[in-house]
């Protein structure tokens, strides 16, 4: 006898989900690396089985083994070729182990790679799954385990188009803890989904539980939930998870009574997780609920009216949009290697009052360690009344602590940010290994995303940030239209204003404004006052975007002695400015070496004089 309509039985009785896919797999001894949705093709009756436990068990939906299996995922694994094929045959399986039992729900997981550059978009990626999945005999799609709303609503509305059957979308439960879940259900229902729901995450049935009852305050809709069995442990090469069916079952219940209408389980959980849970709430009715209005009401039965309390610091203005000066003046301030930021902060005194717009706050460079580039411009901008810059690498910090620090950062009020992707750990010869979860292009879209006020999950994060976003650009690449390309694309992304190396000569100069002449950007052009023939070779040989003219390497090496070269140095920098203010730019970015500030100084009246 055909199964019901998936929708509709979720409405009338509470559905037992299977277990988790991989690792029961693994706990079978295949080790972690294994391409397990490559076992559609390689080893199907073990896939076979694994499909059988469950529904002996007790199972009532399963899940096709293509969690993994869309061509991004693939593509890294080499079998991008195989990706039709793998689904098919993925869905295929589960109806065969099915027999009519149970419903087939074909499972489609994210890209998994946020730096993944496809000639597809991701869209036509869930498509290509979704279509195959369907071909091989899915009932509905699971689209699980998301922790980016944009691209599990793109995956709902992709699986849409693919085949007319019934979606259901999980967004990971880790995901939804901070997030506003009367937005993410919102937002996936409009995208085309029949049921919503959590599942997988950080944590095991809790974090489940009150995504389950966080969403049913919020919807009348179907909701499922498959809960991991615990939080991880590893263990000599292996995930080993908590050996607690008794409790895992009990949380299933308080998922039913919560008003879940599709209950299983996801990492770490067996068929003897599913036996337990079918024991409990097999036949049992959903729990009537409807969605309830979030106003809180004090003892009187008056609405209270708690105050939000704020210890942000109100960020400085945003110095590009300054009327009264025709050039703007950028200078670069060293964070100081130790503890001592007198200097750092006194400079920066002396530069806003000689006339400079704002300050530079490098972050590490040179892969070498310094301090927080956040906490020297909180101070510079604090005592010295001047914009701080601050740069951030994509080098030093994961996905979650960029955003963490970024957020951190704008609530002590600092707004302008320099977004570049830094310096490997090499280059600085210090032990530890850089990050790069993402590049200048990533940290600019993140930025972005603050300022629409959410993160990279999509999740709110109360109120949007005001970030002013600025990118490098090296003029001195053999090839310029490359890099105009890529500046194009930071333009695109978000960011406002952009700060260059040196140029090496004036024609350069004149390449870089007739390409970007058209371009909605604020160009700083980098000035370095040179202090010696040493610093001048040094930089040209040594430093990574930097080139130096020969002509003023000669400049440099033949000054008499040390007074001279200063001297030098500072009329090569005048030069330069000329050059840059007579093409007719209109922003300068001084970079004075050693922590000679002084030297910043004759340039910034050299440049006020003029203008």
């Amino acid at each position: 006898m055909p199964l019901r309509n998936l929708i509709e039985r979720m409405r009338t009785e509470i559905l037992v989900g299977d277990g988790g896919m991989g690792a029961y797999l693994h706990t079978k001894g295949l080790p972690l690396e294994t391409a397990f949705d490559l076992l559609n093709l390689t080893n199907p009756r073990l896939i076979m089985e694994v499909h059988r436990e469950y529904i002996e068990a007790g199972a009532q939906t399963i899940e096709t083994n293509t969690f993994g299996a869309n061509r991004v995922k693939l593509l890294s694994a080499g079998h991008a070729d195989q990706t039709r094929q793998i689904n098919i045959a993925g869905a295929q399986i589960a109806r065969e182990a099915a027999a009519g039992r149970a419903y087939v729900l074909g499972s489609i997981g994210p890209t998994g790679d946020p730096k993944a550059q496809e000639s597809r978009s991701p869209s036509d990626v869930f498509e290509e799954q979704a279509d195959a999945l369907a071909e091989g005999g899915a009932d509905a799609f699971i689209i699980e385990t998301f922790v980016r709303l944009d691209e599990l609503t793109a995956a709902v509305s992709a699986a849409n188009r693919a085949a007319d059957l019934p979606v259901i979308a999980q967004i990971a439960a880790s995901a939804q803890e901070e997030a506003e879940p009367k937005r993410i259900v919102e937002a996936l229902l409009e995208a085309g989904a029949d049921a919503v729901g959590v599942n997988c995450g950080t944590g095991g049935p809790t974090a489940a539980l009150k995504a389950v009852q966080a969403f049913a305050a919020s919807t009348t809709a179907p909701l499922a939930a498959h809960a991991n069995a615990s939080f991880p442990t590893y263990v000599e090469g292996r995930y080993i998870y908590a050996n607690n069916v008794p409790y895992f079952a009990e949380m299933a219940i308080k998922m039913a009574e919560a008003g879940a209408n599709l209950v299983g389980g996801c990492c770490g959980t067996t068929p003897e997780h599913i036996r337990a849970v079918r024991s409990q709430i097999g036949r049992r009715e959903p729990t009537p609920r409807q969605k309830r209005k979030s106003t809180s009401r004090s003892k009187t039965g008056l609405r209270s009216k708690s105050k939000r309390l704020s210890s942000a610091v109100p960020p400085p203005p945003n110095f590009l949009e300054r009327k009264d000066r025709d050039v703007k003046i950028i200078v670069e301030v060293d964070p100081p290697k130790g503890l001592n930021v007198d200097s750092a902060v006194r400079a920066s005194e002396k530069l806003a009052a000689a006339g400079a717009d704002a300050v530079s706050v490098a972050e590490n460079q040179l892969a070498s360690p310094r301090m927080s580039s956040w906490a020297l411009s909180r101070l510079i901008q604090r005592v010295a009344g001047l914009p701080a810059i601050c740069h951030c690498t994509c080098r030093d910090r994961n996905l979650i602590g960029q955003q963490s620090e970024l957020m951190g950062g704008y609530i002590l009020g600092i707004n302008h940010v320099l977004a570049i992707t830094g310096d490997p750990m090499s280059l600085g010869g210090h032990e530890g290994s850089s990050v790069f979860d993402m590049n200048s292009f990533g940290l600019i879209d993140m930025m972005n995303r603050l300022n629409a006020g959410e993160n990279l999950r999509g999740e709110s994060i109360d109120k949007p940030t005001r970030f002013i976003i600025g990118c490098g650009v090296n003029p001195n690449r053999h090839k310029l239209a490359g890099e105009i390309r890529r500046l194009e694309k930071k333009r695109s992304l978000g960011a406002v204003f952009a700060m260059t190396q040196p140029p090496a000569d004036v024609h350069i100069l004149q390449d870089l404004k007739q390409q970007t002449a058209e371009m909605e950007i604020e160009m700083f052009v980098g000035v370095i006052p040179l202090v010696s023939a040493r610093n001048a070779e040094f930089l040209h040989n040594e430093v990574p975007g930097i080139n130096l003219s020969d002509e003023t390497r000669r400049r440099m090496a033949n000054a008499p002695d040390a007074a001279a070269a200063l001297r030098e140095g500072v009329q090569i920098a005048k030069e330069q400015i000329d050059q840059i203010l007579e093409i007719g730019f209109k922003g300068i970015y001084i970079i004075p070496m050693l922590r000679r500030y002084s030297m910043a100084l004759e340039l910034i009246e050299h440049i006020r004089l003029q203008t």
